[in-house]
């Protein structure tokens, strides 16, 4: 049986919750258990204290649910005791109405919370103090592949602007690969950056008559304006994809030493004052006055 008050009802629960036991900051609702790490480690540095955090709720049939979308249905019952933090996805550089701090929405600006674990300064940070032995320079291929990104995103969030579905986030993340041999990754991954090259020219060539008619100019000052460059733009691409793709390149490089590369080194940790993005979600937070 449908319950249409459902939502409405379990945020007064939470709304209340830190009313009630005082020793509770607020109650978050998070798209997954696993998001625990990094917005806890966020809301740490800029207001230390306990969270409730909620990683799934009911839906109208009575369904335990989770995701981006969940949270979204608590819109209009949210304040500064019960919030929300969701991965950015593309809402952010297609402006979707209402995703805000002042609407008690708190977001990654990047694509999702996994980008800001890539973030080159970071992970070379990281690879260094865990002592991982390789040449293989981070900075200099993160730099590359979000050159070779910037374009194409470009197109494919015109086309999600425009909503009409020339070009689909599955043609897109099917540029990047999941896994490559250890070969291309000699000179910091030259041979994979040209393959990833070569996957994304064959996209463009495919949409030649679509792209033709766009003014890249115009998009690019677009989405300039909101923080968009190529420098940036492996921030906000799928993270997943990037994440499991720097995941198996480390993975390859520590082969012969005793590291995890994923725990070890991508989720050791991020920097949070040297990029737009993590000082974007910084601001937010404080503007919560928690």
């Amino acid at each position: 049986m449908l319950n249409p008050n459902i939502y409405k009802s379990q945020a007064e629960y939470w709304k209340n919750l830190p009313i009630i036991e005082r020793s509770i900051k607020a109650c978050v609702h998070l798209e997954d258990e696993e998001d625990i790490f990094f917005w806890d480690t966020i809301l740490q540095k800029c207001d230390a204290g306990k969270y409730l955090y909620i990683p799934y709720s009911k839906s109208k049939e009575g369904h335990d649910t989770h995701g981006c979308e969940q949270c979204l249905k608590f819109l209009p019952f949210l304040s500064d005791t019960f919030f929300i933090c969701i991965d950015s996805d593309y809402r952010y550089l297609l402006q979707q109405p209402n995703i805000d701090a002042k609407h008690y929405v708190l977001q990654t600006y990047t694509y999702s919370w996994e980008n800001h674990l890539c973030e080159k300064s970071s992970l070379e940070a990281n690879c260094k103090s865990v002592g991982l032995i390789s040449d293989f320079d981070f900075s200099f291929f993160l730099s590359e592949l979000s050159h070779i990104l910037y374009k194409p995103l470009l197109i494919l969030l015109h086309s999600k602007q425009h909503d009409d579905k020339e070009i689909s986030d599955k043609e897109f993340n099917g540029c990047l690969p999941k896994q490559c041999h250890r070969k291309e990754l000699e000179d910091s991954g030259k041979q994979l950056l040209a393959n990833i090259l070569g996957r994304f020219t064959e996209l463009i060539d495919k949409h030649k008559p679509y792209i033709e008619e766009l003014n890249l100019d115009n998009e690019s000052k677009r989405y300039e304006q909101l923080g968009l460059t190529e420098d940036n733009a492996y921030l906000h691409i799928r993270g997943h994809n990037l994440f499991d793709l720097l995941g198996y390149i480390g993975k390859l490089l520590c082969r012969e030493q005793e590291l995890h590369f994923k725990d070890d080194i991508l989720k050791r940790g991020f920097k949070t004052e040297n990029y737009w993005e993590i000082l974007h979600i910084i601001s937010d937070v404080k503007s919560l006055g928690l």
